[in-house]
């Protein structure tokens, strides 16, 4: 039987035959790509510590460090109540130097103790348990450094009575009608390295 289709339309035939199938294996091919792609993403806050620490009067209305003391004579003392308060976001270990300027605080010895508990206005008595920081009750010392504080956790607070005494043996011709400013300087330090995975 004799074809009635003339030679060249069976031959564009084929090619469109070819070039539908060609085109069917092109998007089979895609199809599959995009099934195997997938993106996400997950969003972390970070933020770095905040390490502050405040000074304050201690005793709910005991006397200040601004408030200035006269008229001392040798034998005599006074007391000061401090609260020292980590303000900021992690736990920080304080050390503190208790310091005097001018003549004066080489004929003076101090008595620094921590109680665990803040002190009633005006009390030298410590109701919870406490420790020396710097010289004793018994026996003060000379000014310097204190014995660590240890670490403070953010929020808390130590509480420092303060016991400051003019040599009974001090010397009229070089202590008479001298002025002095003490002062307790403190510093926080917290330390790194720690592992925070969980906060």
């Amino acid at each position: 039987m004799n074809d009635p289709t003339p030679a060249g339309s069976r031959t564009r035939r084929r090619r469109a035959a070819a070039l539908l199938l060609a085109t069917g294996a092109v998007l089979t091919a895609s199809g599959t790509w995009a099934a195997w792609q997938s993106t996400g993403s997950l969003t972390q806050n970070v933020d770095s510590a905040n390490v502050t620490v405040n000074v304050a009067e201690g005793g709910s209305g005991a006397a200040t460090w601004s408030t200035g003391i006269t008229n001392l004579l040798p034998g005599d003392y006074f007391y000061r109540w401090m609260d020292i308060t980590n303000t900021g976001s992690v736990p920080q270990t304080f050390a503190a130097t208790l310091t005097g300027s001018a003549t004066l605080p080489s004929a003076l010895t101090a008595w620094v103790s921590n109680c665990t508990v803040a002190f009633t206005a005006g009390s030298t008595t410590c109701s919870g348990s406490s420790t020396d920081l710097l010289g004793s009750s018994a026996t003060p010392a000379a000014f310097g450094a204190l014995s660590t504080l240890g670490s403070v956790n953010a929020g808390a607070a130590k509480h420092l009575l303060v016991k400051v005494v003019f040599s009974a043996s001090a010397n009229q011709v070089t202590y008479q009608n001298q002025s002095s400013t003490l002062t307790l300087s403190v510093t926080g330090t917290a330390t790194g390295g720690n592992d925070r995975t969980n906060g």
